[in-house]
């Protein structure tokens, strides 16, 4: 008798028990839908964007079968979106591409052959949201200076005369030099404002050093947590030959000194723990001229339809900064802030929300002026619907954040909701 043998046939495709369904079957999502987000990334400092975003691909499908193992629905892929960073890190770039797969769960799917296997990465390729071509863009915005300059302080010395070395009376080009950077610089017209680490400010009347001021707290705590911190051991020099540290206590005798030599010196006295005492501190030393007038604001708001629409930012009034990371970032009168790579190229936008100037040394004057105005850029602007955000391109919401890709893929990025209104937004410049 002949014995039938079932016949086993093996596919070159894997599937879960679970199936994954194209975008464009014809699926009815769970009424209690819970969207599955898979995430994955890739990086590296020699390989061309397609080949990592393929790689990046390929990590983020075989990433959602595992999860399907585990799940008792089938699912259906919505949207899928790379973001696309190059890191510098000492003049080194590295390429660094994240993938984000949102699948629906689903039921009576009609279309069988509207599957993916864990190997049908093309499938996923042709998605709409794909972004992995995006448009080259060239702005006209050169690699500036002072991204190369690294700030030193040679002399850390305050006296009447000189400031870190530099004296009263100089230019502002040489003081800069002298330091090799500033840390902040905020034009005023033909004035202009600088800042060394967080706690130092300069006041250059008619391009001329003609006042300093020291304090903790000088700028709005918004702006100022976006400052880089400046490792200083400044020291007050008085006439007698005592030198009193900032970091230090006062004695009742440095006190009497310090009294006699500067005319603008607060004090402040600071609990210490460790021997149950208080001691005195310097809370804000100001010489020359410290009407630093940021009342009368003349910064520069940026008008653009789109990413090939930006200006020369180098040529407008910004605020110009140095972040924690050491990254360059200039920021606008309207709550726009352009962050730069190490070698000058235009990486991302954040769009900020309004911020007040309370507790703040330099606006002291001034408790409840709104410093800057509200964000807008690329025909969105702060409050305006959700709405306007589709006509741009194709969007997410999830969770109060909407991801977004623009249609011409010269940038993507997300926004904080609410209720379905533009509040801030983080974006992501495609300029490779």
């Amino acid at each position: 008798m002949t014995r039938l043998l079932p016949l086993l046939f093996l596919s070159p495709f894997v599937f879960a028990e679970n199936k994954l369904f194209e975008k464009a079957a014809e699926c009815s999502v769970l009424p209690d839908n819970k969207q599955l987000v898979v995430k994955s990334s890739t990086k590296s400092l020699k390989k061309e964007w397609e080949e990592l975003t393929a790689n990046v691909t390929s990590k983020v499908l075989a990433r959602a079968f595992e999860e399907l193992e585990r799940l008792d629905s089938d699912y259906q892929v919505e949207h899928l979106f790379f973001e696309k960073i190059t890191e510098d890190k000492s003049g080194v770039e590295t390429k660094h591409v994240k993938a984000r797969l949102l699948l629906n769960a689903v039921k009576d799917c009609e279309q069988e052959n509207r599957t993916i296997a864990s190997n049908e990465v093309h499938k996923l390729n042709t998605l709409e949201f794909n972004i992995g071509n995006a448009s080259t863009l060239t702005l006209n915005i050169s690699p500036p200076l002072r991204a190369k300059r690294e700030l030193k302080l040679n002399d850390t010395s305050i006296s009447n005369e000189k400031v870190f070395g530099a004296k009263f009376g100089q230019s502002f080009e040489s003081v800069e030099a002298q330091y090799g950077r500033f840390s902040l610089v905020w034009p005023l017209g033909k004035n202009k404002l600088a800042l060394l680490g967080r706690n130092h400010a300069f006041y250059f009347e008619n391009n001329v050093l003609s006042g300093y001021r020291y304090s903790s707290s000088l700028l709005p705590m918004s702006l100022n947590n976006k400052i880089e911190i400046v490792s200083e051991n400044v020291s007050l020099e008085v006439k007698n030959g005592d030198v009193v540290k900032l970091a230090d206590g006062i004695s009742k005798s440095e006190l009497k000194s310090l009294k006699e030599e500067f005319k603008h010196l607060e004090f402040l006295s600071v609990g210490d723990a460790l021997n149950d005492e208080t001691i005195l501190k310097v809370e804000s030393l100001a010489i020359g001229k410290v009407n630093f007038g940021l009342s009368k604001l003349d910064l520069s708001c940026i008008n653009a339809n789109n990413i090939s629409e930006l200006p020369n930012l180098d040529s407008l009034n910004l605020i110009d900064f140095f972040d924690q990371k050491g990254k360059r970032n200039l920021l606008s009168g309207c709550n726009q802030q352009f962050v730069f790579s190490a070698r000058g190229h235009l990486r991302a936008i954040e769009l900020l929300e309004p911020w007040s100037v309370n507790n703040s040394m330099l606006f002291a004057s001034e408790p409840s002026l709104n410093a800057f105005g509200n964000w807008r850029l690329f025909g969105l602007e702060k409050d305006v619907t959700i709405e306007h955000l589709k006509k741009l391109g194709k969007i997410n919401v999830f969770m109060g954040v909407a991801e977004f890709s623009s249609s011409d893929g010269g940038w993507s990025g997300h926004f904080y909701l609410d209720d379905n209104r533009l509040v801030s937004g983080e974006i992501e410049v495609h300029t490779f």
